[in-house]
């Protein structure tokens, strides 16, 4: 009896519980306001896009020509750099041991063109008076010598007929006349060679050997002077007047040698903001009634009720893949845009690189 009456209370609480449940999801919803109120077209046609603001010499990523361990940071975050100002520095050890290993070949090589030049000189002077001397003494005593063999060999021939000396003291005898001979003539040869003095083609050899210890001495010049320019190098500078808008480079880290990469990954980003520049984006569909002589004006998020004038300073020409995104619900992002460039002037508001921007340029058609 008991269960028979709890069923009906269990299946009367279940039906009010759904009812509840099903009345609470269909509550109306609550609209939230928005924070701002959207930019509003001020001309009765117009050509709309979404800009960004940038320094009028755009931003510059400073990278280092050589890759290393930065070691020192100077730049701060908004301060202003005059052209060739240090931004950071590079790590310069290895420079620096590279510079005096070229230093120790310069002078291994200034010592080679030494060394050359003074035999040039030798051979173009001819020899001394006392080579001369010591080469006329050699052909004296080596003609003194020739006669001391002759007369020996003289005294021997005697002997040698009435068999009191041996064929081999004869044998000896005659070699020894012939060595004497043969001395006489190499001595009377250096004497000649001597007086005659440098022989013309071992002047040109040793010119020839001169001009090329010279020309490696230039070479290992130049390799010494390309190392003190990369040794400044390692030192970044400032490459404008400008304004530091980003410092990403920290004590101790690597940063890799710089190639053309987006204008914010660079060590340190720099820009010339004294004036403003905003970047437009234009949909490719409505680059026809687009015209760079039309009025146009930019909202910035957060204040849609300035509209700020802008000047025209430039088309861009060509017609890129859209980048800047607005968060639209109904933004496109497969479309290609045409990037148009104006000057802003911001007078006392608060403007600041990178920030985006609504912008309308009056269109007649």
């Amino acid at each position: 009896m008991v269960r028979q009456a709890i069923l009906p209370v269990l299946a009367v609480v279940g039906f009010a519980a759904a009812v509840w449940a099903v009345n609470k999801q269909s509550a109306p919803i609550v609209s939230v306001p928005a924070a701002t109120n959207p930019a509003m077209n001020p001309f009765g046609r117009a050509v709309s896009g979404a800009g960004v603001v940038e320094p009028t010499s755009e931003s510059i990523a400073v990278s280092p020509a050589i890759g290393g361990i930065i070691v020192d940071v100077f730049a701060v975050w908004g301060q202003n750099v005059k052209a060739g100002q240090p931004l950071y520095q590079i790590d310069a050890r290895p420079i620096n041991a590279q510079i005096a290993q070229a230093k120790a070949e310069i002078a291994i090589r200034q010592a080679s063109v030494a060394q050359a030049k003074a035999s040039l000189d030798r051979l173009q002077a001819g020899n001394r008076e006392e080579d001369k001397r010591i080469a006329a003494a050699r052909v004296d005593v080596a003609r003194t010598q020739v006669e001391e063999a002759n007369d020996q060999w003289a005294r021997l021939k005697p002997l040698l007929e009435s068999r009191v000396s041996t064929e081999d003291e004869a044998s000896r005898r005659r070699f020894a006349l012939k060595q004497a001979e043969a001395n006489k003539v190499l001595a009377q040869a250096e004497l000649a060679k001597t007086e005659a003095g440098g022989w013309a083609l071992d002047v040109g050899v040793q010119e020839a050997a001169v001009r090329a210890a010279e020309a490696e001495l230039t070479a290992a010049k130049a390799k010494l002077l390309a190392l003190e320019v990369d040794l400044d190098r390692l030192t970044v500078r400032a490459p404008v007047d400008g304004t530091v808008l980003r410092v990403n480079a920290r004590k101790g880290q690597y940063v890799p040698a710089g190639g053309v990469s987006a204008s914010t990954d660079g060590a340190v980003v720099l820009g010339d903001i004294e004036h403003l520049h905003v970047r437009v984006d234009i949909d490719e569909t409505d680059v026809a009634r687009f015209d760079k002589t039309a009025k146009a004006v930019a909202f910035s998020r957060g204040a849609t009720r300035i509209a700020l004038p802008l000047e025209f300073v430039r088309i861009e020409p060509y017609v890129i893949p859209k980048r800047q995104l607005t968060g639209a619900s109904n933004e496109r992002v497969d479309t290609r845009v045409l990037q148009v460039i104006y000057r802003i002037d911001k007078g006392d508001r608060p403007l600041f690189v990178g920030q985006q921007m609504d912008v309308f340029i009056e269109s007649g058609r």
